[in-house]
């Protein structure tokens, strides 16, 4: 399949406008798009990743897919000088590397509407944003969920993404009736008001004044690691873009951040 045919369903799927959109309203910083172009113009298939790094690159050598597809920019900031690496590693095998981040933290049935379906939402349309961007997308979910304790609910939200590592903050046995989940380093003070109607924030890499503020207000937190909380809804959101346009794909789940 050709590889520029696959990035036009992947910005139909998860629009760089979104990226653009949160960083003018919002004033945030993203470098998602075409990153590293391959000399390759097909590919038998395409490797998807949150991070690019060695495994990943190795995969895509392993499976012969000159395409990497990266949740998180595989070049954030400017780089200065490039050592032998994956970068070099890409452009040697000739593999294209394409990343969406802010993109498709925010589209439909992406990061944020897939966190949400894990912790308990019944589907995307019952899903509040609570950040707006643009064209009614934005970062941030709240929603209902069936009638839990704080305890059974994290067990539940721990069980759908299998992931060991989190930290929960709050008393078990607090009824859960609307919880907020955030992406990635989501939740800021400004939106702990923003969800006041939920009894549960769900998110990663939470500052310490931000948890306590949410404490101080009567909320229960449960925080994942930023890899978790982000890694299992673009596995399905590969998955899913995937089966619907016959594309062949890997995906790689690193197990040290779950």
């Amino acid at each position: 399949m050709r590889i520029d045919e696959i990035l036009r369903i992947m910005n139909e799927k998860a629009p760089l406008s979104l990226s653009a959109a949160a960083c003018s309203v919002l004033g945030a910083y993203d470098n998602s798009g075409l990153l590293i172009e391959g000399r390759e113009k097909e590919t038998e298939g395409v490797v998807f990743a949150l991070d690019l790094n060695r495994a990943v690159v190795d995969l895509a050598e392993k499976s012969g897919y000159k395409l990497i597809i990266t949740h998180h920019p595989a070049i954030y900031r400017p780089i200065k000088t490039i050592s032998c690496g994956v970068y070099t590693r890409c452009i040697e095998s000739g593999i294209t590397v394409y990343s969406t981040h802010l993109s498709l933290d925010s589209a439909k049935a992406g990061i944020d509407d897939g966190l949400a379906l894990l912790c308990g939402a019944r589907n995307v349309d019952d899903l509040k944003i609570l950040e707006n961007t643009v064209d009614g997308r934005g970062f941030g979910r709240s929603f209902k969920v069936e009638k839990t304790t704080f305890s059974e609910r994290v067990r539940s939200i721990v069980s759908a993404i299998g992931t060991k590592k989190y930290m929960a903050f709050g008393d078990p046995e607090t009824e859960i009736t609307a919880v907020a989940s955030f992406c990635g380093a989501g939740l800021d003070e400004n939106l702990i008001d923003v969800a006041i109607d939920c009894e549960m924030l769900v998110s990663a890499d939470i500052p310490h004044h931000v948890l306590l503020n949410a404490l101080e207000k009567g909320k229960c937190v449960l925080q994942l690691t930023h890899y978790a909380s982000e890694a299992i809804a673009m596995l399905e959101f590969a998955r899913k873009t995937c089966d619907e346009n016959n594309i062949k794909y890997r995906f790689y789940l690193d197990e040290r951040f779950m």
